[in-house]
């Protein structure tokens, strides 16, 4: 807090429907930066919002002194409220990027956070979803890619306070290279949080033999009348689908572009504005693309 630098603090009142999404654009102009950022938003009974927070710039690997970002992204959400963050990382390699997000959530409340990892050199994503009113909802959604010597982590909390809520989590990414990925995600029910859903579901694609990946999904369940559910799983491209592609003509090289991209783009669909999932699916493109020219230089 003593070093903040840039930030939003958006308060919404009651019955105010924000139709256009809000941009905000963070981005890195010289080596050794320090970037410390605080986004606040507070939104009242039946209030709706979608903001789009993008962080981006360009780098070297190799730079003896590392840039850091650090940033914290809190959601206040009253009754009824709909409230939609998307958070997209494509820092330079030189970055070591924090992103702390949390939510409090009132009754009937929906809270929808959306993930976007493709730069950095380290980048963890703390997020925490508090639902402490009856019949609040929270999703999180996750996409990464990761290579070279890239780290990405998913530190996620799903904490259910009252009767009804319901959260679901949803990360997916690839990685190549020496790429390495952690995802902990602890869905925590307390007493008073009788017939809440809570699932998680991460799935990690492994493009190379020096990538690897820990999922690490945690159930805490303190009430005996709930659904929960967690699925995990890391493994390399399908041989048949890459198989069944290059049966139809299509190179080896281009078949796993295609799978990889399907694979991705599942945890995209559910962002609701096009504009947004076009633009993260462009990225995907732009990342994928890269890979696969610098396997062709090598």
């Amino acid at each position: 807090s003593a070093l903040w630098s840039q930030g939003i603090f958006c308060y919404i009142p009651k019955n105010v429907t924000i139709q256009d999404p809000f941009l905000h654009l963070l981005q890195k102009s010289i080596a050794s930066q320090g970037i410390f950022g605080h986004t606040l938003i507070i939104a009242e009974e039946n209030t709706t919002l979608t903001l789009l927070e993008s962080a981006s710039s360009e780098g070297n690997a190799n730079d003896v002194a590392p840039s850091l970002s650090h940033r914290t992204i809190e959601i206040s959400a009253g009754q009824d409220a709909d409230i939609r963050v998307i958070e997209i990382q494509d820092w330079g390699p030189d970055v070591n990027a924090f992103v702390t997000e949390r939510t409090t959530q009132d009754r009937g409340s929906r809270v929808q956070l959306s993930s976007a990892i493709f730069g950095g050199r380290l980048s963890k994503e703390s997020i925490d979803v508090n639902l402490v009113g009856k019949d609040s909802e929270a999703e999180i959604i996750g996409v990464f890619i990761g290579q070279e010597n890239q780290h990405i982590e998913y530190n996620t909390r799903q904490e259910h306070r009252a009767t009804g809520t319901k959260s679901n989590l949803l990360i997916k990414g690839a990685l190549l290279d020496d790429a390495t990925a952690v995802q902990y995600g602890l869905i925590k029910i307390f007493p008073e949080g009788q017939q809440a859903s809570g699932f998680q579901t991460m799935r990690n694609l492994l493009l190379s033999e020096g990538a690897s990946a820990d999922p690490i999904p945690i159930l805490e369940i303190e009430a005996d009348d709930v659904q929960c559910s967690h699925a995990a799983a890391v493994g390399p491209v399908d041989p048949d689908q890459i198989f069944y592609l290059q049966s139809r003509g299509i190179p080896k090289d281009q078949a796993q572009q295609i799978v990889v991209r399907g694979f991705l783009e599942v945890a995209t669909t559910d962002i609701s504005n096009n504009e947004i999932r076009t633009y993260i699916t462009n990225l995907i493109e732009k990342k994928l693309r890269r890979s696969t020219e610098s396997e062709e230089h090598i």
